[in-house]
This record gives C-alpha cells, sequence and structure tokens, in this order.
C-alpha cells in the first residue's frame, strides 16, 4: 500500500469529499496556501487540475452584477480544469476556486482572503452605507447571493485575520447562511457578523446563533429583518444571557412582540456587558416596553438603545424613561410610536 507523504510540501491530492464528510470542507483553502506540491483535487468521480484553476481568470466567470442570483452560476472556465464524466457539482468548484484561485469569483476576494494580506474588516453591505468597512470588494449594488457566500464561508473558517464581516442585505438566503454558520464552528477570529436584510427564516437566523453559544466569540452579531418571532426570541435571549463577550445586538424589523421582549428583557437582568440592542419595528407595544423597563432599572451597561416605530403609547414611554434614570444611556431612540 502507499505510504503517506512525511511531509507538507510531499502532498499532491487533496479529497475534497473527504473534507466535506468529516465537517472540514474550508480546508481545502488551507491546503491552497500550506500546500506547495498541490496538484488535484478530486471527490465525487472528478478531478481537479490546481495549477490550470491558478492561471484562469475568473473574475468573470460567476454571476455579474444585475443578473439573477438565485439562479445557479455555471462556472465555464472553472468547469474548463475539472476532469471527470457528467457535471461536477458545486461543492467541488468552490472548493477548487477557494483552494486556488487568484482572482476574484461572484464578487469574493478569494486570494486576499486565502493568504497573508488578509483584510481585518470586510463589508458587503449594501443597506447601511454609513456603517462601510476598511474593504469594499463589489460595487455597491452588487449582491452576494447564496453561492457567494458558501464560497466566502470556505474561505473564512480557515482565516485567522478577518474580524468584522458585514454581509447585510445580499441575498446570501439559508443556504449562504448554512454555510456562514458552519464556518463559525471552526473559525475562532471573527468577532463581528452582521447577516442581516438577507430574505433569511427564523430557523436559519437561529443556526448561526446555535454555533455562536457554542463558539462563544462574537462581539457584535445583525439579524435584523431575520423572519424572528417571539419563539426565536426566547432563543436569542438564552445566548444573550449566557455570553460574556457580546456587546451590539441588531434585531431591527422582526417581529418579537411583546412576549419576545420580556424573554429579551430577562436576559437583560443578568447581563453585564451588552452595551448597544437594537429592537426597532418589533411591535413590542406598551406591554413590551413595561417589560423592557422593569429589566433595565438600575442597568449600568446598556449605552444605546432603540425601541423606534414599535406601537408604544405613553404608558410605555413613561416606564421606559423612569427606569433609565440614573443609568448610563447616552443615546435612546423612541421616534415614529404613539407618544405624546
Amino acid at each position: 500500500a502507499p505510504q503517506p507523504p512525511a511531509r507538507l510540501d510531499g502532498i499532491t491530492d487533496l479529497d475534497v469529499e473527504g473534507l466535506r464528510r468529516v465537517g472540514r470542507p474550508g480546508d481545502a483553502a488551507t491546503a491552497g496556501r500550506h500546500l506547495p506540491s498541490l496538484a488535484r483535487l478530486h471527490g465525487w468521480g472528478f478531478a481537479v487540475d490546481v495549477a490550470a484553476v491558478r492561471a484562469q481568470d475568473l473574475s468573470v466567470d460567476g454571476p455579474m452584477l444585475g443578473q439573477n442570483l438565485r439562479l445557479r452560476p455555471s462556472f465555464p472556465r472553472l468547469r474548463g480544469c475539472v476532469a471527470g464524466e457528467g457535471e461536477a457539482p458545486l461543492e467541488l468548484l468552490l472548493a477548487a476556486a477557494a483552494c486556488a484561485a487568484s482572482t476574484d469569483l461572484c464578487g469574493v476576494p478569494v486570494e486576499a482572503l486565502r493568504g497573508d494580506a488578509s483584510p481585518t474588516e470586510l463589508d458587503f453591505c449594501n443597506k447601511r452605507t454609513d456603517r462601510c468597512l476598511k474593504y469594499r470588494p463589489m460595487p455597491q449594488g452588487g449582491h452576494l447571493g447564496a453561492v457567494g457566500a458558501r464560497l466566502l464561508a470556505l474561505l473564512v473558517s480557515g482565516n485567522c485575520v478577518l474580524t468584522t464581516l458585514n454581509l447585510c442585505n445580499n441575498r446570501i438566503d439559508t443556504k449562504g447562511a448554512g454555510a456562514i454558520g458552519k464556518a463559525l464552528r471552526v473559525n475562532r477570529i471573527l468577532t463581528s457578523l452582521d447577516v442581516g436584510y438577507n430574505g433569511l427564516t427564523e430557523e436559519a437566523a437561529l443556526g448561526i446563533v446555535r454555533v455562536e453559544r457554542q463558539r462563544n466569540k462574537l462581539t457584535s452579531l445583525g439579524l435584523g429583518h431575520c423572519s424572528i418571532g417571539p419563539t426565536g426570541a426566547a432563543e436569542i435571549a438564552e445566548y444573550v444571557s449566557g455570553s460574556e463577550v457580546l456587546k451590539s445586538l441588531d434585531l431591527y424589523g422582526n417581529n418579537i412582540r411583546a412576549e419576545g421582549a420580556a424573554a429579551i428583557a430577562e436576559a437583560l437582568r443578568g447581563n453585564a456587558v451588552l452595551t448597544s440592542l437594537n429592537l426597532q419595528s418589533n411591535f413590542i407595544r406598551d406591554k413590551g416596553a413595561a417589560a423592557i423597563a422593569e429589566a433595565l432599572q438600575g442597568n449600568e451597561v446598556l449605552t444605546s438603545f432603540s425601541l423606534s416605530r414599535n406601537h408604544i403609547g405613553d404608558t410605555g414611554a413613561i416606564a421606559i424613561a423612569e427606569a433609565l434614570r440614573g443609568g448610563v444611556l447616552t443615546e435612546l431612540n423612541v421616534s415614529w410610536n404613539s407618544i405624546g
């Protein structure tokens, strides 16, 4: 039987299908950086020529801006580097790109994220332009889509530099969010993540929360417009209650209602870390505001709080104001309610 190579520079082949089977698909990207003799990727009955992938300009191979990102891209140039009968699976193509692409693909700066020059902050946000970070790979109005998010997830898995990732409003959908969640399981560096405004289901958003409850690294999490209701809010409250690092939570535009607000309020009682909370547009009304007010009495941590557009009347507003007297809050937004 053939013996395994004794050194990394002796490895020429990588089983991508095997990596996925053991829950380490992102190792394909790491291999592209650390295995100088790597020549082939294989899996599902196909083989990829690594050198051919490196030589291709893949920047025009994925979906272009303005195309329907819900359609699977064909990747003609990337497929030209694959040998085998039939159509190679998308998982193999994305692994090949993460491993060896020397240009951007689907708007993802593949080579930059794979190498030593990786940015520490990466912003794909197409919603809140005032939150632009230091590195914006796509023009305003471009979207990653689910496929781009899955490619990005492979690179994030083994990235040891990136700390901030903003995916707000990129149409990543459930599959893209699932891939990001899997990447978080092995990434120990990322501390800020925003997946809001992506058409996620509540379950997809909670999938990320469940991973993070075990990981416990994020200091900022954005889950705006993620279809989160009262039950989902209760699960997020458990996460907030147990987190020792989360400082900022954005739940803008969900539907947590008074029941969800009460659960979040209960989590705030024992939390000494959270400084910024956005519950704008969540239909919490006076009942939810009262629950939050009770929990905030004596709070010496929260400095920024948004309750805008929540159908709060005078009763709820007075309760919040009374609770925050003597606290450290410097920014309170209660606009667009029914006050006064």
